[in-house]
């Protein structure tokens, strides 16, 4: 709101200052995070005649949960960045409290060094 007396020219710069960065400008971070491809493998340490259950999911680079699909049956081929694997017997994802992460998992991609 101008008060009177005083232009739109005098405002101008201010305006600029406190304005948010273009829309287009956030686009580029947000294509250029790493999306890592995460199996987690529900499990039942005390009862091994329950089948464990595998659930796919896509994180970004800080760890925040993009996507999660349950799977079917077990996968095949190692197409994951990690394997991580809860052996309380919990029967989802979201009531879980803890993962182990298991290295060299034979689901895991072999590293490029």
């Amino acid at each position: 709101m101008l008060l009177r007396g005083e232009t739109a020219k005098s405002y101008s710069c201010v305006i600029r200052l406190t304005r948010w960065p273009e829309v287009r400008y956030l686009f580029p971070l947000l294509n250029s995070m790493k999306k890592r491809k995460v199996l987690v493998i529900l499990s039942n340490r005390l009862n091994r005649l329950q089948p464990p259950r595998y659930i796919e999911v896509e994180c970004d680079e800080k760890g925040t949960v993009l996507k999660e699909e349950t799977l079917k049956r077990p996968p095949r081929v190692p197409c994951y960045d990690e394997v991580w694997e809860n052996d309380d017997g919990k029967t989802s994802f979201s009531s879980c409290t803890s993962f182990k992460r298991k290295y060299r998992h034979p689901l895991e991609k072999p590293r490029k060094d």
